[in-house]
């Protein structure tokens, strides 16, 4: 429908429902349900093999499209599973279920694969079990200051550290601050502090 035929009421009756009405590359609008646009990742296999794999590791058949010079396509939305269900009015885009954590959680997940101490180790809340991130970082203890860290961190009389040769766990760490760069970017503003001036 063209973007003139559309009364102002609808916009409103649109918005108060949770509904957008957003103006389309042809000229006419569209009509865009709760949740917002979604983000849509394409990805190409050289063979159905590759595109086997992929599938067995997100637990998805994917649907599959042919790509120019043999290969195949899919194109796969990322959803949180906690949300309603995105708008995906594309039938080829295959809708993968993702339950989000928080950073903090994140954090606490890289804590459980520590290095620790003898002497810490009946003292640490843990899970009791290995971390199933311990094969994509590696923190390291030692009682004295480490040579060869990268980072490294005195706490409690001990040396936690990334060693510089491991450089998964480098990148890792470094992901890490990305991602809490931007979770602090996100968050909202504290209250506004007044202060006295001229008393």
């Amino acid at each position: 429908m063209p973007p003139e035929r559309i009364a102002p009421a609808l916009y409103l009756s649109a918005a108060k429902q949770g509904f957008a009405i957003l103006p389309a590359a042809d000229g006419k609008v569209r009509l865009i349900a709760p949740g917002g646009s979604t983000l849509v990742m394409r990805m190409t296999y050289a063979s159905s093999d590759e595109a086997d794999k992929v599938d067995e590791l997100l637990g998805y058949k994917a649907a599959r499209l042919a790509a120019p010079g043999g290969g195949i396509v899919t194109r796969i939305a990322l959803t949180n599973a906690l949300a309603p269900p995105a708008a995906l009015y594309d039938k080829s885009v295959t809708e993968v279920k993702l339950v989000l954590r928080s950073f903090f959680d994140l954090l606490f997940y890289i804590s459980q694969g520590i290095a620790l101490p003898a002497s810490e180790r009946n003292k640490a809340m843990t899970f009791g079990g290995e971390s199933s991130l311990k094969d994509v970082i590696t923190i390291s203890v030692s009682g004295s200051k480490p040579d060869d860290a990268f980072l490294a961190v005195r706490h409690h009389g001990h040396w936690f550290f990334i060693r510089d040769q491991d450089l998964l766990s480098k990148d890792a760490f470094q992901l890490l601050m990305v991602l809490f760069a931007l979770q602090a970017a996100s968050g909202t503003a504290g209250p506004n502090l007044t202060l006295p001036v001229g008393r």
